[in-house]
């Protein structure tokens, strides 16, 4: 993907932009912060989902916003048939009743951001989708207990309070319902099994 040779500038976080809108369908509504990361007790990953009973999961992507090779990678898990939702992921270890549809991205590195996303949708709603940006040296930082947030991934908060329930945060936006009520349709994957992600 390299640098443009005009600025001398690396072009790859604006290639990682577009792969974010490629993967998520026309007209959609805005990303909200259903998504925190903290680390586990193991220095390993984990993606919590926010509390929405009525959320529809279809998949989370993860992907390296820096990469500078042919591919961008990329780490995706979609709900199989009758599973469940969830309410927390070890990045590269997908919970019971999710299979992995891609996985090129096996491990997170300390250089660059990643990007994670849920894709779902809430019955007579519509679609809904979750973005949080963040990176290794984000997630190094954090004190147990606390989590990162917010779909720029600049809020830091206790654990306890993004896991409270909040109906706010769990509805699509009106543009969305509108597409919805009218038979269109709203946020979802194009050959992609996943968002990009809630």
């Amino acid at each position: 993907m390299g640098t443009d040779k005009s600025t001398g500038r690396r072009i790859v976080p604006l290639l990682g932009a577009v792969l974010l809108a490629q993967l998520v369908v026309g007209c959609s509504p805005a990303p909200k912060a259903l998504l925190a990361v903290e680390r586990t007790e193991t220095g390993g990953t984990r993606l919590l989902m926010a509390p929405c009973p009525d959320f529809r999961f279809r998949s989370v992507t993860v992907f390296h916003d820096y990469d500078d090779g042919p591919q961008i990678k990329t780490w995706t898990v979609s709900r199989e048939r009758m599973a469940g939702s969830f309410e927390q992921i070890d990045l590269f270890t997908p919970p019971k009743g999710f299979k992995v549809t891609e996985e090129t991205l096996t491990s997170l590195e300390n250089y660059g951001e990643y990007i994670a996303g849920v894709d779902g949708s809430v019955e007579g709603e519509g679609s809904l989708r979750g973005e949080l940006h963040f990176s290794a040296k984000k997630l190094d930082k954090l004190k147990v207990g606390k989590v990162l947030t917010g779909v720029k991934g600049d809020k830091v908060v206790d654990r306890a309070k993004f896991m409270k329930p909040s109906s706010g945060r769990c509805k699509p936006d009106l543009r969305s319902r509108r597409s919805v009520i009218s038979g269109g349709t709203s946020t979802g994957s194009r050959g992609h099994n996943s968002l990009m992600v809630g």
